[in-house]
């Protein structure tokens, strides 16, 4: 514990076995809202004075925790990555699309990457890096992204927890593919700020037919200005 745990926090660890542990707790937490099993004075009606003493919970209970929405996507889904390992989600592309995700986590940041292979007998190291790996803090804020998929490819997203020794996360996303219809293409630096924005690749290129719109009648009235004078 002491190798893994910073010094100013052990420095706010007690630990205390069967006795003397009462006068500290009630010295730190008013007596009425502790049970009276653990020194205080709250009585609630129902079982064990209306606290869980632990165990496991129930499938009655699971079954209630349905994953939150996100905005704009499909059907969503929802994981539990445990403390020192990582899950791969793989999406097979069949026709060019761009793929596009959203994600957030509980209980803390995430590792995230996107890896392209090509046959399922492709190993780690054939992998081609679409989207390198780095920390992100999908706990704070909905991380989004997209790609532009390669018929024939598998793309591979990444979220690892290797890096938390004790700590699992929970993990709710979502993944979409969106075939472009022919019309205008998007640069590189447009398609980064489609992802940094969460948008759609078609919610992108409206908005900027319609910027280019403004533009030329403001050209244009510029245009007749200058000819009037």
């Amino acid at each position: 514990m002491q190798s893994a745990v910073q010094q100013k926090t052990l420095g706010k660890i007690q630990v205390f076995g069967a006795d003397g542990w009462k006068q500290p707790l009630l010295a730190a937490l008013p007596s009425d809202i502790l049970p009276v099993q653990w020194g205080g004075t709250k009585i609630v009606a129902g079982d064990v004075d209306g606290i869980c003493m632990g165990g496991e919970v129930t499938l009655e209970y699971l079954e209630q925790a349905q994953p939150e929405e996100i905005p704009g996507m499909g059907e969503i889904c929802q994981m539990k990555i445990e403390a020192g390992s990582e899950i791969t989600v793989p999406y097979k592309v069949d026709k060019d699309c761009d793929l596009r995700w959203k994600f957030k986590s509980e209980g803390g940041d995430l590792g995230f990457a996107v890896h392209r292979r090509e046959t399922e007998k492709d190993t780690p190291t054939a992998f081609i890096d679409v989207l390198t790996r780095s920390r992100v803090s999908s706990h704070k804020d909905l991380q989004a992204g997209v790609l532009s998929g390669k018929a024939g490819f598998t793309y591979l997203l990444c979220f690892d927890n290797t890096f938390s020794r004790f700590k699992a996360k929970t993990v709710i996303y979502s993944v979409i593919s969106e075939t472009g219809a022919g019309g205008d293409e998007l640069s590189i630096c447009e398609l980064v700020k489609c992802a940094r924005d969460g948008m759609g690749k078609d919610e992108l290129t409206k908005k900027k037919k319609k910027n280019h719109k403004n533009s030329k009648k403001s050209k244009s009235l510029i245009t007749k200005k200058n000819a009037s004078r």
